[in-house]
Parts: C-alpha cells; structure tokens; sequence
C-alpha cells in the first residue's frame, strides 16, 4: 500500500493490491483517516497476472497525471506506469 497527498486535488490518494477485485486500485480521501472512496481498478491482474504493489512517485502528486510503479512475478519485472486523474 502506498499512500500521499495529492496538492492538486487536495486530496489523498492510497494505491494498493486488492486480491477480490483483482488489481491494484487507486482510491482517495478528503483527508488521511478517510472515509476512503470505494476506488477504482487502475491495473488489471487479468491483463498482468501476478502483479503487486502500486508505488507512489512522489514527484508526481500535483498534476493530472499520478505515476507509480507495480511489480508482476513470473517473469519478475517492474513497471512504471501512469494513470491520468480527473474530478469527478
């Protein structure tokens, strides 16, 4: 689990793996004891098996778009990916 707060936004935003809906989902919260949004699958395990994870970049928690890394085993590898945010 990876959690920071995004300035643009003003909000916070948590990635990590959640095994039942089968992928990394990225969910958000007016503040960092929530209440935390239901969140949305951003990296499908269907499309990569085996992936954990869900990394913040620091850097990246002002704009539009929120980068991370995610990792997959089986061949192990890691991922930088990218993610565009819009309010909703």
């Amino acid at each position: 689990m990876s959690v920071g707060y995004h300035s643009g936004f003003g909000l916070w935003v948590m990635l990590h793996l959640d095994e039942p809906r089968k992928g990394i989902v990225l969910r958000s919260a007016p503040a960092v004891t929530g209440p935390w949004s239901r969140g949305e699958v951003v990296v499908s395990g269907d499309e990569f098996p085996a992936i954990y994870g869900g990394f913040l970049h620091p850097w990246s928690l002002d704009g539009p778009e929120l980068y991370y890394l995610v990792s997959q085993w089986g061949p192990y590898n890691v991922f930088l990916t990218r993610t565009r945010l819009e309010v909703v």
